[in-house]
């Protein structure tokens, strides 16, 4: 029964804090302004020239691309978890960073 008092003393203490908790959200919700109607950027890009033996050098790391593009120059979107290649507006490929 012991075990059972105590639950019911932390589930009643977690929704006290709850409670102020969703005063100061709703306190701060209302100085929040509009989000933008458009992401913003959230990569670097680089250009990159395909090698003769069509690779790449991004950041210190070699990466293959398709030998269809060896001699071309791509734009490369860095973002955190992938990196984006780009043959002007086309998208060629997507690779995990290393």
């Amino acid at each position: 029964m012991k075990s059972h008092a105590a639950a019911d003393a932390m589930v009643c203490s977690k929704f006290l804090a709850n409670r102020r908790k969703a005063r100061l959200v709703d306190q701060e919700r209302r100085l929040l302004g509009r989000l933008p109607s458009h992401r913003t950027t959230d990569f670097a890009m680089i250009a990159v020239d395909v090698s003769r033996n069509g690779t790449v050098p991004i950041e210190r790391v070699i990466y293959s691309v398709p030998s269809r593009l060896v001699g071309r120059r791509l734009h490369a979107h860095l973002c955190d978890d992938r990196i984006d290649l780009f043959l002007g507006p086309d998208k060629v490929m997507s690779r995990q960073p290393a």
